[in-house]
């Protein structure tokens, strides 16, 4: 049931794509900024908020030499895995309906929908704060500690490449890694604070 959900909000994105637009100014300049770089790459800063999305953006759109469709299907991606984390995350803490439910409220949600369409940077930082926080829930829940830390330690890290608000977001959570005392919380802490120094 799930992975006939899954497709179907796929399917549905896909066909919705020539009914929706890059309407904002900033979204443009996000995808000719990606070409841009892309076409001549160099080492970007943290400070400029949000540099995943040239070393992610810039060499997909480098490679299909388009820049609608390629951003719009790269979006849809980024969100459906988001999507499926959350649905993935749900069913650790809960049961299947509720799960599955948990899927189609933020796959229908409508600010969520809209980022289908929308170039943004937001997206990866999403996806990764869906699994980062899947993989910690897994990290404290199992035996398994150290792998699971650093796996929520790098996509922490990604989050906070993708924007820079999201060290909101990344400091409670080595917080309370470090509070637990768990073996690896220590890699989760130095991988997730990496992009700050």
């Amino acid at each position: 049931i799930f992975a006939a959900a899954v497709i179907i909000s796929i399917i549905v994105k896909i066909i919705l794509i020539p009914y929706n637009m890059m309407d904002m100014g900033d979204s443009a300049t996000r995808v000719w900024n990606a070409l841009w770089w892309a076409q001549n790459p160099f080492f970007i800063l943290p400070e400029s908020g949000h540099p995943l999305w040239f070393y992610f953006m810039g060499p997909i759109i480098k490679l299909t030499n388009e820049l609608f469709i390629t951003s719009a299907l790269t979006m849809i991606a980024v969100m459906t895995i988001a999507c499926i984390y959350v649905f993935k995350l749900t069913l650790v803490l809960t049961d299947f309906k509720t799960a599955l439910l948990a899927f189609i409220i933020v796959t229908l949600n409508p600010v969520i929908f809209r980022l289908n369409f929308e170039p943004y940077a937001q997206q990866t930082y999403l996806a990764s704060a869906c699994i980062m926080l899947y993989y910690f829930i897994k990290a404290l829940a199992s035996e398994k500690t150290v792998k699971y830390f650093i796996i929520a330690g790098i996509f922490s890290f990604l989050a906070l490449a993708s924007r820079p608000e999201a060290i909101f977001v990344i400091v409670p959570f080595c917080v309370l890694a470090f509070l637990t005392r768990k073996n690896g919380c220590c890699y989760y802490i130095g991988l997730s604070l990496f992009f700050q120094v």
